[in-house]
């Protein structure tokens, strides 16, 4: 019977009890081979037999039997050194020795089990024990064998896991891709429990410039937390590349996982837009460790901006605040965000890192000129090595100094400039237009310029066309609901902390305000060699005097005054109406 047939079943039963097996006598008295060789025989069982240690060596080697009976004492080698040579054979096999003795010294004994030996038989032998040992050996045998499959079937299962687990990783990270996180102004450190991340790290441009940055932690480790990495980066780099701010972004990614993720996942999250140009920080917090501003010389933390939401994924839509904090950063200074991977991490006494610990060395002042290393270096002399208990990631961003670029102003020589009483176009041929007028109320709720934006994006242009596209949209739509509709003015952007108070004063504009209007009036058309998009906006504010010039955009550092200036060096036209509050700007491409 092959012994590999039998079920786990069948051995607990004790049906082996006919199973034949191999087996090799060793023993130098020809009388006791003899007796043993029959009682074997009349078993069923196939016997080899050998006179000495050496004949029994060799026996083994070029037969291979099941189970070998083993006597201690022989001439030239004895059992002992037989047992360990046959032993050595053994790759990944149970192959038992059962020692034929008539030893009785605990000392001898001993010795056979160093030696290799599994069980021993007392001579003389009788017929009932040495059966009853020798199925229990097989018994032994059979389940050594199906769990040595088992094992190799279980390897084989984790490693076609692995296999897809790696092919999985790198899909993984084709769909959420690093973004713009190779910046010269960017270091980031990434460690992972598991072949996947729980941490989720973003970094994008949106088409007006601003850096947008999200630092994730999903609760648990690995493929189960990754997972929601998916839809988040689709959220992430899709708005942001159409211009839309954080708060539009957390929501919609708040939704998404909301409607996603099973009760009790979600996702701690910090979620900033960093404009280099006017050097202010729009920041949400919901659940992550203190987000800290440092300045340039890493000697004082600046700002430290606490958890104030829940993480992504807990509220509903009707319930989820996306408000963020507003920051004036300075040239030089540095973001630091962390999971609390980092601020959990242990050594090997057990005790954590701490928040206390990452605030000293971010303060401490370094040579290198950031934290980033000091941090890194710090983390690793603290834990020494203790197995990491949760995804660690850390990330830090340079608030860099940005050179103002003009762009070239296209030549209007020779083409169609847009009259303001000319508002039918009668001489242009159009391939579509769309109108719209937006009140207050649903301005409070919705920001057109990622919209609008994306239908003009979606027309056959280079990139380059459509961030210009985005920054004339931008810059005009946002001066008719800033400056016509709620009428702040720009130059308080040029005392302290002037952003914070000019997006303060804007929310607090908004909150109050019952009327008003924007109206929105686009076309597009195509000509032999070029396409316009011709943008008229006009809105219900008292206007302004459009014949005051302000600073020429090349020598104006001021956080104001830049808008127009802009708009007039991308623009083939623009043109003021009415009291100021109405404008036609005319943009052309190839």
């Amino acid at each position: 019977m092959d012994l590999n047939s039998l079920s786990p079943q069948d051995i607990l039963n004790e049906n082996v009890e006919t199973a034949h097996i191999d087996i090799l006598i060793v023993d130098d008295d020809s009388t006791n081979r003899f007796v043993l060789q029959t009682m074997l025989q009349k078993a069923g069982h196939n016997v080899y037999a050998a006179a000495d240690g050496f004949e029994a060596v060799e026996l083994y080697k070029s037969e291979r039997p099941d189970l070998v009976l083993m006597d201690v004492m022989m001439p030239g080698m004895d059992g002992f050194e037989a047992t360990k040579k046959i032993k050595e054979e053994i790759v990944d096999d149970y192959v038992p020795v059962i020692f034929l003795t008539a030893l009785s010294d605990e000392q001898a004994l001993a010795k056979c089990i160093d030696s290799g030996g599994d069980d021993f038989l007392s001579k003389p032998y009788k017929k009932d024990l040495l059966n009853a040992k020798l199925q229990a050996h097989i018994r032994l045998k059979h389940l050594y064998g199906t769990a040595k499959r088992q094992r190799n079937q279980l390897a084989e299962h984790n490693e076609r896991v692995h296999s897809e687990q790696v092919l999985a990783q790198e899909i993984y990270k084709g769909m959420v891709h690093a973004g713009c996180l190779d910046n010269s102004n960017i270091q980031y450190m990434m460690s992972s429990m598991a072949l996947f991340n729980g941490d989720v790290l973003f970094g994008a441009i949106t088409p007006s410039g601003c850096l947008h940055i999200m630092l994730g932690d999903f609760t648990g480790h690995g493929l189960s937390a990754a997972i929601g990495a998916v839809p988040l980066s689709n959220v992430f780099y899709t708005m942001t590349s159409k211009g839309f701010g954080i708060s539009d972004i957390v929501s919609e990614m708040n939704r998404k996982l909301k409607d996603l993720l099973p009760v009790g996942m979600f996702c701690a999250a910090c979620v900033y837009e960093l404009d280099p140009v006017g050097n202010t920080l729009r920041i949400w917090n919901g659940g992550i460790p203190c987000a800290y501003i440092c300045n340039n010389a890493n000697t004082e933390i600046k700002y430290a901006v606490k958890s104030s939401h829940l993480p992504l994924g807990i509220l509903s839509s009707e319930k989820f605040d996306a408000a963020e904090d507003v920051i004036n950063l300075s040239t030089g200074d540095y973001i630091y965000l962390c999971t609390d991977g980092i601020t959990e991490a242990r050594n090997p006494e057990g005790r954590m890192f701490g928040e206390e610990r990452v605030k000293k060395i971010l303060s401490a002042g370094q040579k290198q000129g950031s934290g980033f290393a000091a941090l890194r270096q710090s983390l690793k002399d603290y834990c020494q090595n203790n197995e990491q208990e949760d995804d660690m990631t850390f990330i830090e961003v340079r608030v860099d100094p940005v050179e103002i670029k003009v762009p070239k102003k296209i030549s209007t020589t020779g083409t169609e400039v847009l009259s303001s009483k000319d508002q039918e176009y009668p001489s242009l041929a159009c391939d579509w237009d769309m109108s719209i007028t937006m009140d207050v109320s649903v301005l409070k709720k919705v920001d057109p310029i990622p919209l609008l934006n994306q239908l003009v994006v979606d027309l056959s242009c280079k990139d380059e066309n459509k961030q210009e596209i985005f920054l004339v949209l931008s810059e005009l739509i946002s001066n008719a609901i800033d400056h016509g509709i709620l009428q702040l003015d720009s130059k308080v952007k040029l005392g302290k902390d002037g952003f914070v108070k000019y997006y303060s004063d804007r929310k607090h504009k908004f909150d109050e305000i019952k009327n008003g209007w924007v109206h929105i009036d686009m076309k597009h058309v195509s000509m032999e060699n070029e396409q316009k998009l011709i943008v008229h906006i006009k809105d219900s504010g008292n206007g302004f005097d459009s014949t005051k010039k302000g600073e020429e955009l090349t020598i104006n550092r001021n956080p104001s005054g830049r808008g127009i200036p802009l708009v007039e060096q991308l623009c083939e036209s623009i043109e003021h109406l009415g009291c100021g509050n109405e404008v036609v700007a005319i943009y052309k491409w190839s």
